[in-house]
């Protein structure tokens, strides 16, 4: 790569060598170096330079504005200055010698067509072109390229679907929903994909994100070919899959279908069979406490779970898993990456919540046990301490030891899921953590042949984000597939009372136990649980349900000594309750993060069952 590189996809990047472009006086010098870039070779009149970009000017005072700008940017280039020639008075031009420019790179290839040129440019597009510059010759720019990068995906993936290439089909037609969300040629493509490769679960969920998409944005739905097509689908998962494999894709089926609020689908046929109640192993004890076991019949698949899996599966660079304490995120986890080592993938998982105070003390301390976690679990000769240097940050070391040690040692996909990284928010080094993270990420798309393209990081935490990290460009919570867990539906909560024996008898028993709970995973099972280990029927339950010998009593003793370090946050749960609240949003977050309010925002709080409302009423007022 030569030395002087410039890069138009994305935010404008101008590095000599390693090191960026030194700062210029204004953006101007950027816009008119753009300029050059976009003709490079070409002879370019001063006048219209000057009138570009600077149209509000005197013809005199913009002459003058521009060759101020080329001194400042001429001496920024330092070696490279006799790259901006002029080749008359009247005309300026970049020479594209010995420079790497991306956007000429990417009209070449389109030129020079065939798969492996138009694999090439898709790669070079890292964004929309100029995407930090409003202005309009930028814009008709950034259009006239989009346009051909939408193209170029549109031949691959047709392409690699001839070939019966599947898997390279379902990425190159995500990538081209990322840039045209509302392509519905686009969602078909990648159900054809999906249930090509036998992932017909996949498509289905397609089918919903796009319904979803085109009511929320368009209020529309799909096309009656796109309904067609997933009628297709499922009439051909019907006839192809075994016995096994059909019974689990109707449940996961099913699931889908059973979104909150949403029956009515007709793309769902209400004659589809269900599978029949699930034999409870011996082997399986469930408590109703913590994480659901691997293998448990109680776990219950969510909206959130197909989301996840899909996500794991197609190796996206990060999945983002956000939900109240106790909602299953950790079980969730659990699953997704038994399947991914199902398929060969090399999996870590690093609990934040096992990591004790002293390692969370400093930066350079928190990175060596993570490095040191790496070590452990993939068995890894080197060991951290053996490569770590003082000569770099901690940073620096633990990317060089992932890089070196870890994703050297093998060559295939690596998942490395961080649970709970909410510890890390109130670290006064969390910035420099999560801008690794989001480093790893962004190298995906400036370096797509080497590692980071086969490392995939699943964060799961429960506080918003936005809280604790304001440099939106360090974050790694606003990139990648992001999924929210949410509360169970009644439907959820009746099919787990059916998995545990129908211990609620009738649709009325259903309803009084959802008021109590609101669907809230962890409680909902618990007590089931609690009505099957201690015989008691619902009534008894409400009756004891708020009582500190009662059977959540651990779980509402525990939210109760959490307000006590509090008395704001204690102040706050006491307005809700007398309906005078006056939360501030920070505030609202944290309470619903810890599971302790519901709502959408500040501005209508309200607790999070009538559990909570009658055990904190009883308690704080």
């Amino acid at each position: 790569m030569s030395t002087l590189q410039m890069r138009l996809f994305g935010v404008f990047d101008i590095r000599i060598g390693d090191d960026p472009l030194p700062p210029l006086r204004s953006r101007k010098g950027h816009h008119l170096l753009a300029l050059l870039a976009l003709r490079a070779g070409r002879q370019i009149q001063r006048d219209f330079l000057a009138g570009t970009l600077w149209p509000e000017s005197a013809q005199a005072q913009a002459y003058y504005n521009l060759r101020r700008c080329l001194t400042d940017l001429r001496q920024a280039l330092g070696v490279y200055t006799d790259r901006i020639q002029s080749p008359s008075p009247h005309t300026l031009l970049l020479d594209p010698h010995d420079v790497f420019l991306d956007v000429l790179e990417f009209d070449a290839a389109l030129k020079r067509g065939g798969a492996e040129g138009l694999r090439y440019a898709v790669e070079l597009y890292r964004g929309p072109l100029l995407e930090d510059c409003t202005e309009e010759w930028a814009i008709s720019e950034r259009q006239a390229r989009q346009g051909s990068y939408i193209a170029a995906l549109e031949a691959l993936a047709a392409d690699a679907a001839a070939q019966g290439d599947f898997s390279t089909t379902a990425r190159d037609y995500r990538q081209l929903i990322a840039t045209d969300p509302l392509s519905e040629s686009a969602y078909r493509g990648l159900m054809q994909a999906l249930a090509a490769n036998g992932e017909h679960a996949a498509a289905i969920l397609v089918y919903r994100n796009l319904r979803l998409m085109l009511r929320g944005e368009l209020n529309a739905d799909p096309s009656p070919e796109t309904q067609e097509l997933l009628k297709r689908i499922r009439a051909e998962s019907a006839q192809r899959m075994r016995p096994s494999a059909a019974k689990r894709e109707i449940a996961d089926l099913r699931e889908i279908r059973g979104e909150a609020g949403d029956t009515t689908e007709s793309a769902f046929s209400e004659e589809e069979p269900m599978e029949a109640a699930p034999s409870l192993p011996q082997s399986v004890t469930d408590r109703g406490e913590g994480p659901v076991p691997l293998g448990s019949p109680y776990y219950i698949v969510r909206q959130a779970d197909g989301a996840f899996m899909a996500a794991l599966a197609e190796y996206d660079s990060i999945v983002l898993v956000k939900g109240a304490r106790q909602m299953g995120k950790t079980s969730l986890l659990a699953r997704g990456l038994q399947q991914a080592r199902e398929r060969g993938v090399k999996v870590v998982l690093t609990d934040f919540d096992s990591f004790t105070s002293a390692q969370l003390a400093s930066s350079d301390i928190l990175l060596r046990s993570l490095a040191a976690d790496l070590a452990d679990q993939l068995d890894l000769p080197t060991l951290p301490d053996a490569v770590w240097s003082d000569q770099f940050s901690g940073t620096r070391n633990l990317e060089r030891y992932l890089r070196r040690e870890a994703l050297g040692s093998f060559e295939g996909p690596f998942v490395w899921a961080l649970d709970e990284v909410d510890r890390l928010f109130s670290c006064d080094f969390a910035s420099d953590v999560f801008g690794l993270f989001r480093s790893w990420h962004n190298r995906r798309s400036l370096d797509p042949g080497g590692p980071w393209s086969r490392l995939t990081l699943a964060l799961s935490y429960a506080t918003e984000a936005h809280l604790f990290i304001t440099d939106a460009n360090q974050s790694p919570f606003n990139v990648g597939t992001r999924l929210a867990l949410e509360d169970f539906t009644r439907e959820e909560v009746e099919e787990l009372n059916r998995r545990y024996g129908a211990l609620l008898q009738n649709e009325g028993e259903i309803v009084r136990y959802y008021a109590l709970l609101q669907g809230h995973p962890y409680l909902v099972r618990r007590g089931l649980t609690k009505m099957t280990t201690e015989s008691m029927d619902l009534q008894e339950l409400e009756r004891r349900a708020d009582r500190d010998d009662g059977p959540f009593a651990d779980h509402l003793r525990r939210l109760l000594n959490l307000l006590a370090r509090d008395k704001e946050l204690t102040d706050m749960v006491c307005s809700v309750l007398m309906q005078t609240s006056c939360l501030d949003q920070a505030s609202f977050y944290r309470l619903r993060s810890a599971g302790i309010l519901a709502g959408e925002g500040a501005h209508a709080p309200r607790m999070r069952c009538m559990l909570y409302q009658a055990y904190f009423a009883r308690h704080l007022l």
